[in-house]
């Protein structure tokens, strides 16, 4: 009898629980597991964008370099043009000028050139990283079951535990110590 009643007791309960109730508890078995990135942190302290913003610098200081050369030069060929203005005709004089004009026109445009290639390949560079990052949060997402991985610039709460950056950051750090540039031409 003792049975009866605790098995009927049983069934009273669970025919008590709403449905509902049983919606909500199917709802949180089928909850997703959200983790964050902080993907700047990533694109700037990594040692592959350290590296990389290392090589953008040295290449923009040899930039700079080869402008400041050019337009000394150019300077140069000025006065000397100014100079020998006095002894020039007219005609030699506008002659010696547009050549002038053009070997100023065409140094610009080759550094500008020069310039768009570079930061084309830096930009190259950079996304070659950013999919490392990509691949890397997939893996960790894949071990450790989250469903969804969001950047830490969209997140205004969280658990510490939520947050994957100092673990994306390591293997990061151990699977690429450098991108390479590569310059298309």
């Amino acid at each position: 009898m003792r049975k009866f009643i605790l098995l009927a007791a049983a069934a009273v309960l669970s025919m008590s629980v709403s449905p509902d109730a049983r919606a909500e508890d199917t709802a949180v078995k089928k909850a997703s597991y959200v983790a964050v990135v902080d993907n700047l942190e990533l694109m700037n302290e990594s040692t592959a964008a350290k590296a990389l913003n290392d090589e953008f610098k040295k290449s923009r200081d040899v930039i700079q370099t080869i402008i400041e050369k050019k337009e000394k030069e150019l300077r140069d060929a000025e006065q000397e043009l100014e100079v020998s203005r006095t002894t020039l005709s007219a005609e030699d004089y506008e002659e010696k000028r547009a050549a002038f004009v053009k070997q100023f026109q065409d140094a610009k445009s080759e550094l500008r050139k020069q310039m768009i290639v570079k930061e084309k390949a830096f930009k190259n560079a950079e996304a070659k990283l950013q999919q490392e990052i990509i691949n890397i949060v997939t893996e960790i997402s894949e071990k450790r079951g989250f469903d969804v991985v969001v950047p830490r610039s969209a997140v205004v709460i969280m658990a510490g535990s939520a947050d994957i950056t100092e673990d994306v950051m390591k293997l990061l750090n151990d699977r690429v110590k450098k991108i390479d540039i590569v310059k298309k031409k």
